[in-house]
């Protein structure tokens, strides 16, 4: 340890002193604070071995000791030139640093450095430096060839790019050289300048580059490892750059019509202007202008409108220069819209993001809703609120559109040739957080304290966006949505008249800035009392009526439109049906009414409450129905103006269609409901049509006899097709023909200029009847007899007394169609067809559904369609297979007994919510989900008794997969008994789930086997919170032996060990009075 003394003195001097400072910085005396090096000389010729010695620091010797030196050979001083890295001399003072290579003419130093036995390091010392001195490298190299460009032949190099070569040098001695590469050049109107462009290549070529035009002269000489030079080269001749062809400046474009396009590009000289392009980079067609310019511009037309052209920018100079762009590509605009049957025709898109609609993704949305049609394409804007009784209104920085993102939209639908309509929205902020899930509560329920401070904040909302409006020649402004609690004039407290007066205030705003339209999107509960509509172009109103009773899954076109017309299908409602809306426009000077939001969504029964989902399932059949319903009924009144269809998303396709809250959702994109918008925006062109053909509802045609039975209805379309037979849409038509002259024949007609009747024959039993069809403003007719069946067929044998029959000898053809009809307490009886029935059934409550033949011979295929069979009571004697979502969705039916539930794709049966729930003797198999629950899933339910099934070869596949063949969560008084599952899968967890919350799940007398458990063990993973009947039956696990489940045979062999297996109470004995046997043939 260092005496007392020197330990003051180190700790002060440290304490000044940073640890890591080198001692040149610090001025010290040499040797104070870094090793003073002394290497073996100045030079040496000894080429593969240095040495050195060095002393101090004196500090670290005066204070403590050095405990250690290290050194580096480097090149030179710098760090990063070493070629012997730091190594440890110990406490040495001297190194010898044998095997190295040496190179000739290089100076060598030693760096070195001190390590106090605190820690601290020294300074870096360095010696004088050695050189290297060949004993051989007496002779210079010889002289190196003349510089020549790669083609000596040629002279001019066009794009300043080239190589230049020379012949090489030798070294008689040490055979190493390196060469220094010169170049001289002149430009156009400047003096000769030379410059060295490399110092030691080791090629005898070198690479120019970007040469700009002028004139260029090349010399090189030889160096040897001695530093020797040879003599300079001859200089090489003169190398010519001219200026090469280019594009200069961005190219642009615009597209006068829906047909052609105009692209324009520049280059730095005067060249010829070509275009190339076609569907595809093969470019089948060429347009071309020969004059030499440097501003080209080519028109294209005879284009197709809506469709993507690929092409290439080419241009070339006589003297054979020639510049191609890449493949670029280009969409010309969406047709004109067709003759229009509203005012206004169109859809709102909708974003809730700061910089949305500025993407890529938002023009394209844009761009494929004015394909639709639409003549309008309307933009939202929100701001909001931090409490329902506050009065401050702000935009949001993240869920607000900034005003440059509106302001590229709305020049985006502009350029499309299309109306542009700003709706302003308010919302008030629930949570804010989001990373929890942002969450708002409607406008139309605020109750803001001050109303007066309120209204001026609207105004300065609404106000600023009216100056916005005008300077972007936006064609209608909707300044308010849903408003409610601030709209109605009879509000008590005198808050009814500051109402009113708060709106003028707005409105008087708005009046001072913007001159185009103007409405309010009224509430369905406030449009009636509206107090400003005089100073509104149109009275608005976000219209979402209710068209079926609930539970309806596939309506049909008239029962739709009947609810159109109808005032009490939902009671709870407000009512927007046809005569109350015609009288609203009545009342207000005959002013039309624009739905300034309509909206179904691809969800359930969708008609029912369309505000509200119904279910959970995808049903995109509903929502086409409910758009053309609404087209049909609405074209011809008067009193209407138009609508925008809740709501365009601006995102892209595969955004659109992985994303569920969309695909469900309102959004009409890459869904039939797109091509209704299509049929009726655009409307059919006359010159278009190459034939009229009567056909049934689904599109079938119907041939040249179509019979009925006296006395109930049969709808005939009328659809225009192209030349290939495409349908093209609903014709334009006048019918003729049936029940003329005859008094005691009738013909109902819903519409008869659209394409739809619906015929009500009433005639004797084998009388037949002519109806024509005529296109309007065409020679395009069809022809069908209309016959009145002789008798109706006997009611099936198999069938309750007093069903609704559905079958090819029956009234019904399908099963929707007499679900349609049926009422709770009824029974529809399906008997048995050659083919599948292909649909999706949605009942009401208390309708049975029953077959005659059992799941065999009845089979409803759902494939491509959202569902199995949906609601009702009782659900008996089918095959449900291949839906696209569950085989039984989560409006379940009562009991579901009988059944074969094959091959769904998001669970066989999902029971959601509800009481009292059977589901026995079913075959359950190769069902799928990405969910939970592959077989069944029961989520909500009490009640629920799940008995005598089999349960095979289901599968919950994906990264959150549960219960392979049943998963119950958050359920009571479930019962799980008598069952065989057999060889079910989850990917994540077992096989049988139940999860937390459930009150109470019963699992007894079952045979759970072979299902890969993950982990191994038995296959029923009980989740927290899960109450379990202690005192149950823990069944088996054993191969069932069934006879063939391959072929599909669940009899049970005679050893099977769940003969007599299942639950040994009387009440649950098998037919013959024997112990109940698990499976569907068991109880």
């Amino acid at each position: 340890m260092a005496p007392p003394i020197r330990r003051f003195l180190l700790v002060t001097l440290l304490s000044v002193v940073p640890l890591h400072a080198p001692a040149e910085a610090l001025q010290w005396p040499a040797g104070f604070f870094s090793p003073v090096v002394t290497d073996q000389g100045d030079t040496t010729e000894n080429g593969t071995t240095l040495s050195a010695c060095w002393t101090g620091p004196t500090f670290f010797e005066t204070f403590g000791g050095v405990a250690s030196y290290d050194y580096e050979v480097r090149r030179d001083r710098r760090d990063g030139s070493a070629i012997v890295a730091w190594t440890t001399a110990g406490t040495n003072k001297c190194v010898t640093v044998p095997g190295l290579t040496l190179s000739s003419g290089t100076i060598y130093y030693f760096a070195v450095r001190a390590h106090h036995f605190s820690g601290m390091v020294s300074g870096t010392g360095y010696s004088d430096g050695i050189t290297f001195k060949s004993k051989i490298d007496t002779t210079p190299p010889t002289r190196p060839g003349q510089p020549t460009e790669e083609q000596p032949d040629q002279d001019v190099d066009t794009d300043g790019n080239y190589t230049v070569y020379w012949a090489p040098s030798s070294d008689p001695e040490s055979g190493v050289v390196s060469y220094e590469v010169w170049e001289c050049f002149t430009l156009p109107g400047a003096k000769l300048d030379c410059r060295a462009l490399a110092y030691a290549a080791t090629e005898t070529k070198f690479v120019v580059t970007n040469r700009a035009p002028g004139y260029y002269y090349y010399a090189v000489f030889a160096k040897n490892g001695a530093g020797l030079k040879s003599d300079w080269s001859p200089i090489s001749d003169g190398i010519t750059v001219s200026e090469a062809l280019r594009f200069v400046e961005e190219r642009s474009w615009d597209f006068p019509t829906p047909s052609s396009f105009e692209v324009s590009w520049r280059t730095n000289l005067p060249s010829t202007s070509i275009v190339r392009y076609g569907l595809t980079a093969n470019y089948d067609q060429v347009a071309q202008d020969e004059t030499l310019t440097t501003f080209h511009r080519i028109d294209l037309g005879g284009l197709t409108p809506s469709t993507t052209y690929h092409y290439q920018e080419i241009s070339s100079t006589p003297d054979g220069q020639r510049v191609s762009s890449e493949d670029l590509t280009f969409s010309t605009l969406p047709p004109a819209t067709g003759a229009q049957h509203f005012d206004v025709e169109g859809s709102t898109v909708a974003s809730w993001w700061f910089d949305e609609y500025a993407s890529p993704a938002s023009d394209q949305a844009i761009r494929q809703l004015a394909e639709t049609g639409a003549d309008s394409i309307g933009l939202i804007m929100t701001w909001y609120m931090d409490s329902p009784t506050g009065s401050r209104i702000f935009r949001h920085s993240l869920k607000s559109p900034t005003d440059d993102a509106l302001i590229h939209a709305i020049r985006e639908v502009k350029r499309l040739g299309r109306k542009a309509v700003l709706k302003l929205h308010l919302n008030v902020i629930v949570n804010d957080d989001p990373r929890v899930n942002w969450q708002d509560m409607w406008a139309g329920q605020i109750q803001p304290a001050n109303r007066q401070a309120w209204f001026d904040e609207y105004t300065r909302f609404a106000a600023s966006y009216a100056s916005l409006a005008r300077q972007e020649d936006v064609d209608l402004l909707i300044f308010g949505t849903e408003l409610r609690t601030m709209t109605d004039p009879n509000t008590p407290g005198g808050q009814g008249q500051l109402n009113v007066q708060g709106w003028n205030q707005v409105i008087n705003a708005i009046r001072q800035r913007y001159t185009g339209k103007l409405t309010y999107s009224a509430h369905s509960s406030e449009f009636k009392w509206i107090p400003f509509w005089a100073a509104c172009d149109y009275i608005g109103l976000g219209a979402y009526p209710s068209l079926t009773p609930q539970g309806i899954q596939q309506p049909q076109l008239d029962q739709l439109i009947s609810g159109w017309w109808k005032n009490s299908i939902d009671p709870s409602a407000q009512l927007v049906d046809i005569s109350t809306l015609a009288q609203w426009s009545k009342d207000n000077g005959n002013k039309k009414v624009l739905f300034t939001e309509i909206g179904y969504q691809s969800l359930g029964a969708c008609t029912y409450r369309p505000w509200e989902p119904q279910s959970e399932f995808y049903n995109e059949t509903c929502q086409k129905s409910a758009y053309d319903a609404t087209f049909l009924t609405l074209q011809k009144q008067p009193w209407f103006a138009g609508m925008f269809w809740w709501y365009w998303v601006p995102r892209s396709e595969a955004s659109i269609k992985s994303q569920e809250w969309i695909r469900t959702g309102y959004s009409p994109q890459y869904k039939s409901a797109e091509q209704s918008l299509k049929n009726f925006y655009f409307g059919v062109e006359l010159s278009q049509i190459a034939s009229v053909e009567i056909v049934d509802q689904q599109g079938k045609p119907l041939g040249d006899v179509v019979e009925v039975s006296s006395g109930q209805p049969i709808n005939l379309y009328a659809v225009a097709k192209d030349a290939a037979g495409k349908i093209l849409g609903f014709a334009s038509s006048t019918w003729s023909g049936l029940g003329v002259g005859r008094s005691q024949d009738t013909i109902d007609v819903v519409s008869n200029d659209v394409g739809l009747t619906r015929v009500l024959m009433i005639a004797p039993p084998g009388t037949e009847y002519g109806l024509t069809v005529q296109a309007k403003d065409t020679n395009y007719s069809d022809k069908i007899t209309v016959k009145v069946a002789s008798a109706p067929p006997p009611p099936p044998q198999g069938c309750p007394a007093g069903s609704l029959y559905v079958g090819p000898k029956y009234q019904y053809q399908t099963i929707q169609a007499a679900a349609n009809a049926a009422k709770s307490g009824e029974t529809i009886c399906v008997t048995p067809k050659t083919e599948p029935y292909t649909e999706s059934v949605g009942l009401s409550a208390g309708v049975n559904l029953v077959s005659e033949a059992g799941p065999a011979k009845t089979i409803i295929d759902a494939s491509g369609k959202p569902f199995g069979v949906a609601g009702g009571e009782l659900v008996q004697g089918f095959t449900i297979r291949n839906a696209d979502g569950p085989g039984i969705p989560r409006n379940t039916p009562r009991r579901i007994v009988h059944n074969i539930i094959d091959g769904n794709k998001r669970s066989g049966i999902n029971i959601y919510g509800g009481t009292g729930r059977l589901i026995a003797n079913n075959v359950i198999r190769d069902n799928t989900t990405t969910e939970y629950g592959g077989g069944i899933r029961v989520d909500g339910g009490a009640g629920v008794e799940i008995v005598n099934n089999v349960i095979i070869n289901n599968k919950s596949v994906g990264s959150n997969s549960q219960g392979g063949g049943i998963y119950i969560s958050s359920s009571s008084e479930v019962m799980v008994r008598n069952n065989i599952v057999v060889d079910n899968r989850a990917e994540v967890g077992p096989a049988v789930r139940t999860w937390a919350g459930g009150d109470f799940a019963t699992f007894e007398f079952n045979d759970f086997w072979d299902h890969g458990v993950r982990p191994a063990g038995w296959p029923i993973q009980i989740g927290s919170g899960v109450n379990t009947n202690p005192n149950a039956d823990p069944g088996i696990d054993a191969d069932p032996k069934f006879v063939s489940a391959d072929r599909g045979d669940y009899h049970l062999q005679p050893n099977s060990p769940c003969i007599n297996a299942g639950h040994p109470d009387a009440k649950y004995n098998d037919k013959d009075g024997s112990r109940n046997d698990m499976g569907i043939y068991g109880g």
